[in-house]
């Protein structure tokens, strides 16, 4: 009983701490950890406050990574219809070769904040995250994600 009860203060204690957080998911389903290029991930959240947010993107991969950037295409379908597509170079490291993720072991989340401070309105987005790899596939992915905060 006090291990249940404990472990039900943990998880309210985490989830009112991040009151920022409007929106998360992660997707991690990438057979033999290559993300293909058909493989187009897409994230629906609803805004409910006319306010800044971030929009960050989380890029996990395994450890000493190949490439300098991943190329991705972002498509943004905002409340009103009107969709923006952009093609991003997401930096995997800096121009030293340091790694730009947080690493633990073998695992490293790199969190690239794609939108800063950009003002939202009421409504439902979606946002669409591909690859453009000249390979057909970007390999060593354990997974893609996003995250909307309000901005501080």
């Amino acid at each position: 009983m006090k291990l249940k009860l404990i472990m039900l203060f943990s998880f309210i204690l985490f989830v009112s701490c991040n009151k920022n957080k409007v929106y998360h998911q992660f997707d991690k389903n990438f057979e033999s950890n290559r993300w293909k290029d058909s493989d187009s991930k897409t994230y629906d959240f609803s805004i409910s406050e006319e306010k800044n947010y971030d929009i960050v993107i989380e890029f996990s991969h395994i450890y000493d990574y190949d490439m300098a950037s991943v190329p991705l295409v972002i498509k943004m379908k905002n409340p009103d219809g009107n969709e923006t597509i952009e093609n991003l170079d997401l930096p995997i490291k800096d121009d030293s070769g340091k790694h730009l993720a947080e690493c633990g072991g073998d695992i490293c989340d790199l969190y690239y904040t794609y939108k800063s401070n950009q003002k939202l309105a009421i409504g439902d987005y979606s946002i669409s995250i591909g690859n453009k790899s000249k390979y057909g596939f970007l390999p060593n992915v354990l997974g893609i994600g996003l995250t909307v905060n309000r901005s501080k």
